[in-house]
């Protein structure tokens, strides 16, 4: 008899498989946790649209994403008013007023060129607008600032360039206040205020100051607040 009976055996024996180490059993158990979980998600997300999102309007399921600012109802209620009170494809330059957070949720502005289009939206120092966390407080403090002449001049110029002839000073906060939000033109004797045009029937409901409820709880900001203040 040959001393090799067969692969993996010394003398007539089979040697017995060694365990896999640990860093493999660790690996097995993540790629499965991983599987899983997505999985999860999916069935609760599912769970979620047949419960509160199924059968219903395209208005009536956006105002049920509470995590999504720019589909709640008083955010979409202020672009209707502000759609109607703008003459067509008006120029305008955004000035945030009264900041009580620097949460990424109240960054607002950033919605208004894509869903207030075709009308142009402005600001100062616009990569810190649209930057990250660390810019943001940076854009807020840059419109706190007392600007010398020249550089009022120089604003004054860039503004006429661009022909920006409104101003919208939108506090800064969690919850979007449409009653807070301020609206200027261009005069003859300088900027004067203008009123947003009102309510449509039946929008009455989207209050400033009440989040809606009914909606997908992973997707919900509601346990989140702000300072309460002017």
């Amino acid at each position: 008899m040959s001393k090799r009976d067969g692969p993996g055996s010394r003398g007539g024996g089979t040697r017995a498989s060694a365990p896999p180490p640990r860093a493999l059993r660790l690996l097995f158990f993540a790629c499965v946790a991983l599987s899983i979980l997505p999985a999860l998600f999916g069935l609760h997300y599912a769970r979620g649209y047949w419960n509160v999102r199924a059968g219903k309007s395209i208005a009536e399921q956006r105002a049920s994403l509470l995590g999504v600012n720019w589909f709640r109802p008083a955010f979409t209620s202020f672009l209707d008013r502000l759609d109607r009170t703008l003459p067509p494809q008006s120029h305008v330059l955004i000035e945030p007023v009264r900041a009580q957070t620097t949460a990424g949720r109240s960054r607002w502005h950033l919605f208004l060129n894509h869903y207030a289009y075709p009308h142009r939206f402005y600001t100062r120092q616009s990569a810190w607008a649209s930057g990250t966390l660390v810019d943001y407080p940076r854009w807020i403090e840059h419109h706190q600032r007392s600007l010398g002449l020249e550089q009022r001049l120089a604003d004054e110029a860039a503004i006429r360039e661009r022909g920006i002839d409104w101003i919208l000073r939108i506090p800064i906060g969690i919850q979007f206040r449409a009653s807070q939000v301020e609206l200027f033109k261009r005069g003859a004797s300088g900027w004067e205020r203008v009123d947003l045009a009102p309510p449509r029937a039946g929008a009455e409901g989207a209050d400033d100051w009440q989040e809606p409820t009914g909606g997908l709880l992973f997707d919900s900001g509601q346990a989140e607040s702000e300072p309460e203040g002017p």
